[in-house]
């Protein structure tokens, strides 16, 4: 379709769709990831399509944290801070604060993924770009024993994923929820909890969600 078309959004449209798959289903060796990094961002650039632009950068800095390459993935995060700077883009900015509160997360680092999860909250301008703050914030409180500020947070969560159908965000609460009950003594309670995330994420064919929840929940 892309090739019929012929045009640099629709190709630009296509690649960061084939990053996003890379992450969740289809991983890529490092260098057939490289070139299409490249591939994408030099089409994208080739549009003026601000938020595909935005799209692709958070895409690329997303796979380095799932890659394990930190200092990677803040360089695109702080790119898309300073592209947001440049053109007073909100949009942009709370994409580079998100990318920057997950590797906080993934570095154990929850008393900065607190801070920047604040600040990309208040910079939210779309649903997706509040329930994805709001996910990060309340699993950083959680994650740092606050969870009487958490569990609210986690309710909200789940109430806005319910009624707008999003299931992605919904598998963060449930794991969330499982963990608040390991944290107040319910064991065998909440790893069940986390077990069946893991379990619907491995059928869905996404390993790299189930093997996150592995790590920061189990593993702890």
């Amino acid at each position: 379709m892309v090739e019929r078309i012929g045009d640099n959004r629709s190709k630009a449209y296509a690649l960061a769709a084939e990053l996003w798959v890379s992450t969740i289903v289809a991983p890529k060796t490092l260098d057939d990831f490289q070139i299409l990094q490249k591939d994408a961002i030099a089409v994208a650039l080739g549009t003026t399509d601000a938020y595909l632009q935005n799209h692709i950068r958070f895409h690329i800095g997303w796979e380095e944290v799932h890659r394990g390459r930190m200092n990677d993935a803040r360089e695109w995060a702080r790119e898309l801070m300073q592209v947001g700077a440049h053109l007073n883009d909100p949009r942009s900015t709370g994409f580079g604060l998100g990318l920057l509160t997950w590797i906080a997360l993934a570095s154990d680092s929850h008393a900065e993924a607190l801070e920047n999860s604040e600040q990309s909250l208040a910079v939210a301008v779309t649903p997706i770009d509040r329930l994805s703050a709001i996910s990060a914030k309340g699993s950083a409180l959680i994650l740092l024993g606050r969870i009487d500020e958490g569990v609210p947070l986690l309710k909200e969560l789940r109430e806005r994923c319910t009624a707008d159908g999003c299931l992605y965000f919904l598998n963060t609460a449930d794991v969330l929820n499982g963990l608040v009950e390991i944290l107040q003594g319910n064991i065998g309670k909440g790893i069940r909890l986390i077990e069946d995330v893991i379990s619907r994420l491995d059928k869905a064919g996404d390993r790299f969600g189930a093997d996150w929840t592995w790590r920061k929940c189990i593993c702890r």
